[in-house]
């Protein structure tokens, strides 16, 4: 309580308590256990699992071999690399990790959310504030409100649900479905599409870049607003105040759907 704590290396398990005074860390044998009140945390190594709850103080973590369960609030998170899954409650602090080697779960609030990679699947709850995630090598789940999504690719399947946020999807392997509403949704790709999109906006634009060599069956409707498009896709009026758009592309087979509700569906072959 109101001092600091400095330990250089403890070869087996550590649980530590402290309130008001920093905590330096260095090295870890086995697990760690901390509970921090306005106490600052520096943590070097860890070679087991991390179990950390942390209030009104940064946090920082170089690596982790194992699990890491972490609970922040009111304190930015900075950590290196997570050899284990991890577990994230974040509020009130920014965040910013470097790699994940399993799964990610994370819920954040009122602050920016930025993973650098990850080896296994995520899914993240976020609101009122920007999403940076990727590339992530399996599926991706992503709720969020008020703040926007920045996916760097994904090697699974793309779920995201989202509202009053710009969503970007760059070079996702697998199926796309995207919901969002006053904002937009961008997909990129730099390599040609075979996989299934359903795309779905609500006063916002949908745009989709499909690289030639794509083989895809095209359906898109704009109820109100326009259809722009630079590939061989035949575009119509729908009778109300938009336009509908429908082709194949290469083979065809996997299909990208797209609705918007108000605004401009946007197709393109490249920028």
């Amino acid at each position: 309580h109101h001092s600091g704590v400095s330990v250089d290396e403890v070869v087996r398990d550590a649980s530590v308590n402290a309130h008001h005074g920093g905590i330096s860390l260095r090295r870890i044998g086995a697990d760690l256990v901390l509970n921090s009140h306005h106490a600052p945390l520096d943590v070097t190594e860890v070679h087991g699992a991390a179990v950390i709850n942390s209030h009104h103080a940064p946090v920082s973590l170089d690596q982790v071999q194992g699990e890491v369960t972490l609970n922040s609030n009111h304190g930015p998170v900075a950590a290196g690399e997570v050899g284990g899954n991890l577990h994230l409650s974040s509020n009130h602090g920014p965040v910013d990790i470097k790699s994940v080697s399993g799964d990610l779960s994370a819920q954040n609030s009122h602050a920016p959310l930025v993973v650098g990679s990850v080896g296994r699947s995520a899914v993240v709850r976020s609101t009122h504030g920007p999403l940076d995630l990727g590339p992530v090598e399996g599926d991706v789940t992503i709720e969020a409100a008020r703040g926007p999504i920045h996916v760097g690719g994904a090697g699974g399947r793309v779920t995201i649900r989202a509202s009053r946020g710009e969503v970007r999807i760059d070079n996702a392997k697998g199926e796309v479905m995207a919901e969002n509403s006053r904002a937009s949704i961008i997909i990129a790709n730099d390599e040609p599409v075979h996989a299934a999109y359903t795309l779905s906006n609500n006063r916002g634009d949908v745009e989709i870049i499909l690289p030639d060599g794509s083989d895809v069956e095209v359906q898109g409707f704009v109820r109100k607003g326009s259809v722009d498009t630079d590939l061989p896709l035949a575009v119509s009026a729908n009778g109300q105040q938009g336009q509908s758009v429908n082709g194949l592309l290469g083979k065809g087979g996997s299909q990208v759907r797209a609705e918007v509700d108000s605004g401009r569906l946007i197709l393109r072959q490249r920028r």
